[in-house]
This record gives structure tokens, sequence and C-alpha cells, in this order.
């Protein structure tokens, strides 16, 4: 599915994201139109979503209930600055197109509330409680919105500073203003 994914962000890159279907995307890959449907559903999940970062993202929520937040989120950003230049290749290639594609933006927004409610219940079993509290769910919204802003500025700047300095930066600048 990554050759789905790669074959398809060149064509959009090329030809722009409207002008390709999803019928392109499979010839041009060499699979049947079923297959992509089957593994991706939508043209946009193409873009947004990869298994191997549904993998990052179970490790993130596990990080966060075992170790807490800090160590979770720069956990997270140095395994992508650890990468394969491949995947991250792969990832730059993705958020240039989110940025400039306002349904891939939205659907991106969606996502990360996802991940908000995913860093709040880890918040809530790190307290050993059963139910997401108010100011769990407010701390995983937070978090995943300063680690969205990270990786966007990672994405902008074509993956030239590492993402574990941007995210200590976000992270120091929301400690700051909340302590304020």
């Amino acid at each position: 599915m990554q050759r789905v994914q790669r074959t398809a962000l060149v064509l959009f890159a090329n030809d722009g994201y409207g002008a390709v279907s999803i019928e392109a995307i499979a010839q041009a890959a060499e699979v049947g139109v079923a297959t992509i449907f089957r593994h991706f559903g939508t043209k946009d999940r193409i873009v947004l979503w990869d298994e191997a970062e549904e993998d990052i993202a179970e490790s993130l929520f596990a990080a966060v209930e075992q170790f807490g937040i800090r160590h979770a989120i720069l956990g997270f950003a140095a395994r992508l600055d650890e990468a394969e230049r491949q995947f991250r290749q792969l990832v730059l290639a993705r958020l240039a197109l989110i940025q400039h594609e306002p349904e891939l933006d939205a659907q991106a927004a969606i996502n990360l509330r996802e991940l908000g409610r995913g860093v709040s219940l880890a918040l809530a079993r790190r307290r050993g409680a059963k139910q997401v509290s108010l100011p769990d769910n407010a701390a995983g919204q937070v978090i995943a919105a300063a680690l969205s802003t990270a990786i966007s500025e990672w994405g902008r700047l074509k993956g030239k500073r590492p993402m574990r300095v941007l995210t200590e930066e976000v992270l120091s600048g929301v400690r700051s203003i909340m302590l304020e």
C-alpha cells in the first residue's frame, strides 16, 4: 500500500489532487481499484492514513500512560527524526498536499481530534481512572494540537529542522503561556 501512496502522491503533484481518480491511481500503481478501496476506502485516506502511523500513535498512547506527556511526545518526535529517509519523504509529501488541499486539511482536523481523544484516554489511564475527565480531555486536545503544530512546522521547513527540536519549542511555548 505504500507503493499506492507513493504513486498517488506523484500523480497528485503532477496533475493536482482533484484531477486524479482512484482508477488512475490503481492503473499507475498496477493494482485493482477494489484493492485501493479495500485498503483505503477513499482518496483522501490515501493521503491521510498510513498503517505505520497507527503503530506510532498506539506507541504514543502507551508512552503517555506509562511515562507521561513530555517523555511520550519527545519520543514520538525522535522516532520521526530517526525514521528512514524514504518514510520521512513520504510524510513530507503528504503534509505538503494536506496544507494545499482544503478537503484534506478538514479531514486532518478530524483526525487530530481523534488523536486528542487517544491522548486523553491515556492520561486518564495514567491516573488510574476508568473515565476521561474534563481536564484529561482538555489536556489531550492541547497536546494533540501542539504536536500537530510541530509536525506542520516540520513539514513547512521540509524536514530541515529536527522534529524533536520543534516539539521542544512548541511544548515550551505552551507551558509558558499556560503558566501566565
